[in-house]
């Protein structure tokens, strides 16, 4: 793989050849990536993602690690983590934040309460990276980051730096124009927020959200977050799960929670593939029972 020994060469940044995924993935699962690549700024980036292009690699992007399952053969190409300053990782002004990708989600929701800014505290216990979220156009508790959401920085390898608005990124339920077209890779994200609130409050409502959810979602295992979509005007797939009986089922070291139906965690020694086959054996005894086919929330790069 000459290119390895070009790409560290020609592009600044972080080089980490045969770096294992699954140190880098909240499922703990994942072999290793031909190089790990941690771009310095947006600039490296733009170079890295013209220069993989142009050798013809594939190139896997990554920031919190969150909703992401990754094959146990690793990923034959260059991983791209983006680091929490891949731009710059926060500034309010009166009532719009700017938030960088690689940014913790949990910051943003937390500095915004701080400051009586309300429209994220929803999201408040939500794993993974403002840039995964935008991606996902992540949500709860009836709000998602298409609500607040105004714009987002891209990089691509042949259009530069492009700027995107709400429409342009085209949110839907899960899902954004991110994941359509995968040359594009969100730096940054602008919200709108509503100032005045009251920062007390907002900030117990932030608690009681991550206590809630702590008390109904399985933390203490490794796990991808919720592992099937809910389809709109149909019970919740982890309500659809757990009637089928399925609630501690175990594929090898992959099972379905017992505290929570759509959760496939580790155990301990889960494998890519025990996961997989978990996965299709929930979505096999969910159509027979109830004649709906979960679709995977999680990404799964296998």
């Amino acid at each position: 793989m000459h290119w390895i020994d070009t790409f560290k060469k020609e592009i600044p940044g972080e080089h980490r050849p045969g770096e294992l995924l699954s140190a880098h993935t909240n499922f703990r699962i994942g072999g290793p990536a031909d190089v790990l690549f941690v771009p310095h700024d947006t600039g490296a980036l733009e170079d890295a993602l013209k220069f993989l292009q142009a050798e013809n690699v594939p190139a896997l992007i990554l920031g919190g690690g969150y909703n992401l399952l990754v094959s146990d053969e690793g990923f034959r190409g260059a991983v791209i983590k983006l680091p929490e300053t891949i731009s710059e990782p926060l500034l309010f002004d009166g009532d719009t934040v700017c938030a960088s990708a690689g940014l913790p989600l949990k910051r943003l929701v937390h500095e915004a309460a701080a400051r009586g800014l309300s429209g994220v505290e929803n999201l408040a216990g939500i794993p993974g990276a403002v840039g995964g979220a935008v991606y996902m156009n992540a949500g709860a508790y009836g709000s998602c980051v298409a609500d607040v959401c105004v714009s987002a920085t891209t990089v691509s390898a042949h259009g530069g730096v492009r700027e995107l608005n709400a429409e342009q990124l085209q949110f839907s339920y899960r899902r954004s124009v991110l994941q359509e077209d995968r040359s594009l890779v969100a730096v940054g994200a602008v919200f709108h927020l509503s100032a005045g609130a009251d920062p007390a409050a907002l900030e117990a409502r932030c608690r009681e959200i991550i206590k809630t959810r702590n008390s109904k979602h399985p933390v203490g295992l490794p796990s991808g977050g919720s592992f099937f979509k809910n389809t709109r005007g149909l019970p919740p797939a982890g309500r659809l799960i757990e009637e089928t009986g399925l609630k501690g089922l175990s594929v090898g070291g992959a099972q379905v929670s017992p505290m929570h139906a759509n959760f496939i965690v580790n155990t301990g020694g889960a494998t890519c593939r025990h996961v997989l086959d978990l996965m299709a054996l929930v979505q096999e005894k969910v159509q027979q029972a109830h004649g709906i086919l979960l679709e995977p929330e999680v990404r799964i790069i296998a």
